[in-house]
């Protein structure tokens, strides 16, 4: 049997495979493919089957997960907004709600008898006794709270900050708490609150006075002598601590070394402690009743027709 047939040239010429034999071949190429189809589809079941059993569930479980969590961050940034929305700055004293005002009150007196008195050591000529019932002098103090809180522990807190404070504006602040409170008026009084708005001359007329020696009452006449100036003055050396009965601001007799020399002393509590606590009831005194003025305006606003 031959596989080609003589040209006449010298060469064979193929013969073209039979019908039969393409669709043999034909055949068997579909046969390897659809088992090649069948191992692929039982490698894609067995992938869809992992993933329904046993990455479905973890991947549902995970959605839920980072939704709750989602959520969770929602709250607490929510939270976070509402916590650190800038709650109203304690800048302009005249507009201090009344329990605001009462804290400030606290604070301030603490601040000037622990940071200016203890610490910085300002003199009672510096920051007379009476600079509560001063309005000007009160203010300055009270800014000057604000400034030092500002440089030492604020935000903007700073090494130069506070250089500046100590060396600028607490020296600028005292100036002007010195211009505000007349000399002639106000003045330091030995181991006692100073004397606040009392006349030099009617301070001096009551120094006379109180050393100018009492004349005594008739006998029979149901009353007693009253001590000279200087008697009292003997007698108060014999106590260890004395009373104090005078009332912070009444003339009292201050010779001008004494007073001189009580202005250098240290400011502290036991001097301005009774004008402070006068001026503080003073001002929330005026803070209750403008609430309620407020209070009543508003009132009178939602009944009108």
């Amino acid at each position: 049997m031959t596989s080609g047939h003589d040209t006449g040239d010298g060469g064979t010429k193929a013969v073209p495979p039979s019908r039969d034999r393409l669709l043999i071949d034909l055949g068997q190429e579909l046969r390897a493919m659809r088992v090649e189809l069948g191992d692929a589809t039982g490698k894609f079941s067995a992938v869809v089957k992992d993933v329904s059993e046993v990455i479905g569930p973890d991947l549902a479980t995970l959605r839920a997960d980072v939704a709750e969590l989602r959520g969770v961050v929602d709250t607490l940034v929510g939270e976070d907004e509402a916590e650190v929305e800038p709650e109203e700055p304690r800048l302009h004293w005249p507009d201090l709600t009344t329990a605001v005002a009462e804290e400030e009150w606290e604070a301030l007196g603490k601040w000037v008898h622990t940071t200016l008195g203890y610490w910085y050591e300002v003199t009672r000529g510096q920051l007379p006794d009476c600079w509560p019932l001063h309005r000007p002098a009160f203010l300055q103090v009270w800014w000057l709270r604000l400034s030092y809180d500002d440089a030492h522990t604020g935000s903007r807190a700073s090494s130069v900050n506070m250089a500046e404070w100590n060396t600028r504006w607490l020296d600028a602040a005292l100036e002007r708490i010195a211009a505000a409170i007349p000399s002639t008026m106000c003045r330091a009084v030995p181991g006692a609150p100073g004397q606040h708005l009392v006349p030099a001359h009617e301070a001096q007329q009551q120094a006379e006075a109180a050393r100018a020696p009492r004349a005594t009452a008739p006998a029979g006449g149901g009353q007693y002598s009253i001590p000279s100036y200087m008697q009292a003055q003997q007698q108060a050396q014999r106590v260890v601590s004395p009373p104090q009965t005078s009332v912070p601001g009444e003339p009292q007799p201050v010779p001008a070394d004494k007073a001189k020399a009580a202005s250098s002393d240290v400011t502290d509590p036991r001097y301005w402690g009774e004008f402070f606590e006068q001026a503080r009831r003073a001002d929330l005194q005026w803070r209750h009743e403008r609430d309620r003025a407020a209070a009543a305006a508003e009132q009178q606003a939602n009944q009108a027709p």
